[in-house]
């Protein structure tokens, strides 16, 4: 699917080529049809490829959402347990709505609640999801690109390129809340290029709503407007454009009236949340987090790509750098928040700078291809992207990887896979999660028969990322049991809490264990008190007598789980 993208970038350079625009017919009005209708045919393919991809990706991945990926879904069901029964003159009602997740706005959580109203709670309405707001970056990046360049090759181009960063595509996948936060941002910015270009009440509604939107999709996302809004704001002011200014204050308004909600009932309690563990587990830094951020930009989008956008905005005329001024802007100004905000370093935080890194190159694809000195480079390069798209992502599995050496790898943003590695069931490798037996089916078929008309308790003694409480969490809700999956382990930003309580343990129907390392490099104890407790919870569970082992299930790391079950019941 990404040689068909790459087929669509490069018809689309020939059909700008001044020496074939000679050879078309005479007619004026012939050319313009033949011309819009080229054009559609390549933005349909370029659109196919995109969802083709992510859509072949998911069919050979065998892994489950994990971690934070199962902690967003869940909180999806949550708010579709909610809309299934609205209370709207509940407070209680709306204060479970907005702060499903505390730590999170609700946008995201909305979205998946109401596609699994709709749709059901099968795992493929998630994948469904993570489509819906793929496409809503490569229209609004599609978009943006129209808007500043006056151009739909340029832009077409563009909403290509910014899938071609490694990081991008590869969250595509997941059900984080990065790929949702970037295009909501990129919608934002396409409503503000917009407002610039045709300041009206329609767009100033427009640039409101998006701007709210993206607040609400992730704490971050705000990070990357201000910038670009507050030098809108200045520009409008300095010319005194009095259109602008008041049109400048609807957006704000209708912002401000769509978060309003959420900020009087959930926002003070995440701020809190948030600002309570920045105190607990981050020693902060300016120097080097400064030096994460900026050096991390290159392995965002590959090596590769930086370097031709490096290239393009060196050589670049100033009228470009005007048009793109609002987006560099979003850019800078959102890294320096990250830089400046004690928060841990994620290179994914600063997902948007792909946005001007696709804009800037795809100008430069067409700019350079004009010249045909440089031709035959722009048709290397797109192979590489191509090349490098397919190995990243369908590469050791499905497809064989292709041995190149590593130095070339690494530079056009080739992951490293390992043979020997085991993957998890929910495995986050940028390439598909290949089949692996971790005993899920069998747990779930082992308890499914003795389930009734009561709740069971089902608590998971493992945290690590082949065998995860969270997991089952997920499972339970997809198959709509009458189980309530959970962990003693207390998840805390410094590391795991538990404390064991015999009387407590006792009221539990269902135990799984397992031998080996039950935890993660991402999951770890809080102290010394917590290993004891849960070390004394799994001999209790084990020795005590009051349990009964049902069965056991060989891993493919070689250890094994076991499944315990209350004599009591």
């Amino acid at each position: 699917m990404q040689l068909i993208s790459l087929a669509a970038m490069i018809e689309l350079l020939l059909m700008s080529n001044p020496v074939l625009a000679q050879n078309s017919p005479s007619s004026q009005e012939e050319i313009k049809r033949s011309t819009s209708k080229r054009g559609f045919v390549f933005f349909a393919l370029a659109l196919l490829a995109v969802n083709i991809s992510m859509i072949i990706w998911s069919l050979f991945d065998h892994s489950l959402p994990v971690y934070d990926m199962a902690c967003h879904i869940l909180s999806g069901f949550a708010c579709c347990d909610l809309l299934q029964h609205i209370h709207l003159r509940s407070m209680d009602w709306w204060q479970q709505l907005l702060a499903v997740n505390p730590l999170y706005p609700p946008f995201v959580y909305f979205i998946y609640g109401t596609f699994k109203l709709l749709l059901g709670p099968q795992h493929w309405v998630d994948s469904l999801v993570r489509l819906t707001f793929a496409n809503i970056l490569f229209f609004s990046v599609y978009g943006l690109g129209k808007i500043l360049f006056k151009d739909k090759n340029i832009a077409l181009m563009s909403s290509l390129l910014v899938f071609c960063a490694p990081i991008v595509f590869n969250l595509t996948h997941y059900d984080m809340l990065d790929i949702p936060g970037l295009a909501m941002v990129s919608l934002a910015i396409f409503c503000l290029a917009w407002w610039q270009e045709q300041p009206s009440i329609l767009s100033s509604l427009s640039l409101g709503v998006g701007c709210a939107l993206a607040a609400l999709t992730k704490n971050n996302c705000i990070a990357f407007l201000v910038a670009p809004l507050l030098i809108s704001l200045i520009q409008a002011a300095y010319t005194k454009n009095w259109l602008k200014i008041r049109l400048l204050v609807l957006a704000g308004a209708t912002a401000f009236i769509t978060m309003l909600p959420w900020l009087t009932i959930a926002a003070p309690t995440m701020f809190k949340m948030v600002g309570s563990y920045q105190q607990k587990k981050y020693n902060y830094d300016l120097i080097s987090s400064a030096n994460y951020y900026i050096f991390g930009l290159p392995a965002l989008v590959s090596y590769f790509l930086f370097a031709m956008f490096l290239i393009v905005l060196c050589t670049a005329p100033t009228e470009i750098h005007k048009r793109l001024f609002l987006v560099m802007s979003s850019i800078l100004g959102g890294l320096s928040v990250l830089i400046l905000f004690p928060w841990n370093e994620q290179i994914r935080y600063a997902l948007p700078a792909a946005i001007p890194i696709a804009l800037y190159t795809a100008w430069g694809f067409k700019h350079y291809w004009t010249l045909l000195k440089t031709r035959g480079l722009i048709v290397i390069a797109a192979l590489t992207l191509a090349f490098a798209f397919i190995e990243n992502n369908f590469t050791p599995y499905p497809l064989p990887r292709i041995q190149i050496p590593w130095q070339i790898a690494g530079f056009i943003g080739i992951e490293p896979a390992r043979k020997d590695e085991h993957h998890g069931a929910g495995g986050t490798s940028m390439y598909p999660t290949p089949p692996a037996d971790w005993g899920y089916s069998w747990v779930i078929d082992t308890i499914k028969p003795h389930l009734g008309s009561t709740k069971q308790q089902f608590c998971i003694m493992p945290d690590c990322e082949e065998v995860s409480s969270t997991i089952y969490s997920y499972l339970v809700r997809c198959n709509n049991l009458n189980l309530h999956a959970f962990t003693p382990r207390n998840w805390t930003m410094i590391g795991d809490d538990v404390s064991f309580n015999q009387k407590t343990a006792l009221f539990v129907h269902w135990y799984l264990l397992k031998t080996g390392s039950n935890v993660s490099p991402a999951s770890h104890f809080s102290g010394k008190a917590s290993e004891e407790a849960y070390i004394q919870w799994c001999n209790f569970v084990r020795n005590s007598g009051h349990f009964k082992l049902i069965g056991t299930k060989l891993l493919p790391d070689n250890t094994q789980l076991e499944l315990y079950k209350n004599s009591s019941y």
